[in-house]
């Protein structure tokens, strides 16, 4: 085996011994007590080797944040796209959203890492991040088939309340231990998505006499074309 294989595969050892040092210090301390003193002993390295992969804690917290986000982002860009017609039909079987399966299933991956950041103590900035890699592989999708009348703030705002909520799910799942698997959790986020209030409450919407138009009048509608 070479020396370079050997260097490679000990800096691989070393930057995930760092990574878990950052989740447990983050998660007892938090985000705004982690020291490079402490990561390092707890990594059980020296502080020489720390600063020959990283300038200090915030470039660490953000290489490791990236590096989790880039295997997320190809994860995403693998997941066939999926019409409205297909998702519904996927409903009915009591499959969800492939998109939210694999979103849950990265999560599991990095569960200490994302526990921790993504946690009371975390770091916010991870949360934004997540949002806009969300938001990237969403948005298109949810444009396809959409009635040109809700284009613009409307629907801008029904994109970002949708992955909010997801986001929220998200938190709530890895907080509480992540008891359900990510195939459930796929299938629950896709039916939250998809639920309307009145079917909690046993009276379901095409009972009443809203519509998305009705409510959204002329006048409000029309303030957002000036």
């Amino acid at each position: 085996m070479s020396e370079l294989v050997k260097l490679d595969r000990r800096s691989i050892r070393t930057r995930a011994k760092l990574r878990e040092a950052l989740a447990q210090e983050t998660l007892q301390h938090g985000i705004e007590g982690v020291t490079v003193s402490s990561l390092t002993e707890r990594a059980d390295i020296n502080r020489r080797t720390f600063y020959s992969h990283f300038k200090d804690v915030p470039d660490l917290i953000d290489q490791c944040e990236t590096e989790a986000l880039q295997e997320l982002v190809a994860m995403l860009d693998s997941v066939k796209d999926t019409s409205l017609d297909e998702l519904f039909a996927a409903l009915k079987r009591s499959e969800g959203y492939p998109a939210a399966e694999t979103v849950f299933t990265f999560l599991q991956e990095h569960a200490n890492f994302m526990q921790a950041m993504l946690g009371p103590k975390g770091d916010g900035n991870l949360c934004i991040r997540l949002k806009d890699i969300i938001w990237a592989h969403l948005k298109n999708r949810f444009l396809k088939g959409v009635d040109p009348r809700v284009l613009g703030p409307v629907f801008n705002y029904y994109v970002e309340y949708n992955i909010s909520a997801v986001l929220g799910v998200i938190q709530r799942w890895l907080a509480t231990g992540m008891q359900e698997s990510p195939k459930e959790m796929g299938r629950i986020v896709t039916v939250i998505m998809f639920v309307r209030p009145g079917d909690l409450y046993g009276k379901p919407l095409e009972e009443q006499t809203f519509s998305l138009f009705s409510l959204l009048d002329n006048d409000f509608m029309e303030a957002f074309d000036e």
